[in-house]
């Protein structure tokens, strides 16, 4: 990703110019950034569960199912201990 992308994704970050961003969910679309977008019903889905400023509450991201939850699923060997990937992408 290039400067003026990333840029590009600061500013829709902070829509109202404060100069903060959540670096969470900076965070959480850098580990998306190799999964598949979803798709316009999918889309619509997620709109739903959003309150007025746009914004999921915790507890409602956590239960909700992702398109992301199978592409993001960790795939660890049986020697290895568990890894909870996707759990840790939505905390």
């Amino acid at each position: 990703m290039g400067m003026d992308p990333f840029m590009a994704l600061i500013r829709n970050l902070d829509p109202k110019s404060t100069g903060f961003i959540d670096w969470r969910q900076l965070m959480t679309y850098f580990i998306l950034l190799q999964s598949p977008v979803c798709d316009l019903q999918e889309a619509a889905k997620i709109q739903l569960l959003a309150d007025e400023e746009g914004t999921i509450k915790k507890d409602i991201f956590m239960d909700y199912t992702f398109w992301f939850d199978t592409t993001e699923d960790s795939k660890d060997l049986h020697y290895h201990l568990p890894f909870e990937r996707k759990r840790f992408i939505k905390e």
